[in-house]
């Protein structure tokens, strides 16, 4: 029983007439370099030369797959065929190999690929990012939504908005669940526009695209639904999720004394102040160098009237540290403190340290 791959050749040889069964083989082994080189160029031409190329022996093993499937030929009733046909055997055992090895290559250059990107958005390097991002949308394998969100970030951030956006509508429409993470931006976006606009305009596009967010537990999150809350006039809905949110973020109390406080509910907004406190007391305790929890502790303490605590606050700051930006909110207090004064002597003292902690405060002028 014979297994021919090209019979057609085999044939023809034995067809020549004279010929010895040698002399026949020794044309084959003549002819077989050339369909090599043919077969090696065949596949160069094709993006596996990336792969093929990369060492000696991965391009000699591409240049020999083709030629000896062609010419494989195995004959049981004699064994003398199997001589001259191990060099077939062998490359068709190669040839599988190399088969996994390429598509298993061609997988790992796309993934390294994706981790570059990945690890420029990280270091803000969007322009390399995007490079990245267009190599693993156009490599062998296949790519996936993350791929297209992560073009989609670069080219927001590389005057390419238009485009990204796009991108971005794709994934998420404004009619059907998409990608989880691509509502979440538009959900992001919606919120800032619903806090300044027309707030019933975007409000129910932004409930939409919250609802297929999948990220509820974050602040950026919690924020934009108690954005939305509020466009709707669900005040207490909307503070719940402030509430929520100022545990990982104090300063949304404030915001909630705010709302409080447009609401004429005195207690309530002190109730939240003393929240917002006692919140930056335990990050002021937990690192007494962290310079912006001192100074959110600082205008707490001022809108509480606790005018000395601030101030102290202020100045172990600046003994810790002596930076612009501590002097900057000893002469904002010493302003506040000279607005707030109704005693002529006591307004100029204060004017006077507002200028000295920082020379370039223009308002103390």
């Amino acid at each position: 029983m014979k297994i021919p791959f090209l019979a057609a050749f085999m044939e023809s040889l034995d067809r020549l007439d004279g010929a010895s069964g040698v002399l026949k083989r020794v044309v084959v082994f003549i002819t077989l370099p050339f369909v090599a080189l043919l077969s090696g160029l065949y596949a160069g031409s094709s993006e596996a030369i990336r792969v093929l190329a990369q060492g000696p022996f991965k391009f000699f093993f591409g240049i020999l797959i083709f030629p000896f499937l062609f010419t494989f030929r195995i004959s049981t009733d004699a064994r003398s065929d199997l001589l001259w046909c191990l060099p077939a055997i062998i490359a068709g055992i190669s040839i599988a190999g190399l088969a996994i090895l390429t598509f298993a290559q061609g997988d790992r250059i796309q993934q390294r690929y994706r981790m570059n990107a990945v690890s420029a958005i990280r270091q803000g390097e969007f322009e390399r990012g995007k490079f990245f991002s267009q190599r693993v949308l156009t490599a062998k394998g296949e790519a996936n939504d993350s791929d297209q969100f992560r073009l989609a970030i670069c080219m927001l951030q590389t005057q390419q908005s238009e485009l990204g956006q796009q991108i971005i509508n794709d994934l998420a429409p404004d009619d059907h669940p998409g990608f989880p993470p691509a509502h979440r931006l538009k959900a992001l976006n919606l919120a800032t526009l619903t806090d300044r606009t027309d707030s019933a305009r975007h409000a129910e596009s932004l409930r939409f695209h919250l609802s297929h967010a999948e990220d509820n537990n974050s602040e950026e999150i919690q924020t934009a639904y108690a954005v939305y809350y509020l466009a709707t006039d669900q005040v207490l809905r909307a503070i719940n999720y402030l509430k929520i949110a100022a545990q990982k973020n104090p300063s949304h109390y404030h915001t909630i004394a705010s709302i409080h406080g447009e609401r004429d509910e005195e207690a309530q907004r002190l109730e939240a102040l003393r929240d917002a406190e006692d919140a930056y007391r335990e990050l002021v305790k937990q690192d007494p160098s962290s310079q912006p929890n001192r100074i959110a502790l600082a205008k707490t303490l001022s809108r509480l009237e606790k005018y000395q605590q601030a101030e102290r606050f202020l100045l172990e700051g600046l003994a810790i540290n002596d930076t612009p930006l501590i002097r900057r909110s000893l002469s904002e207090y010493c302003l506040l403190r000279h607005n707030l004064s109704e005693e002529f002597d006591e307004q100029l003292g204060y004017l006077q340290k507002s200028i000295d902690f920082d020379i370039n405060f223009l308002p103390a002028y």
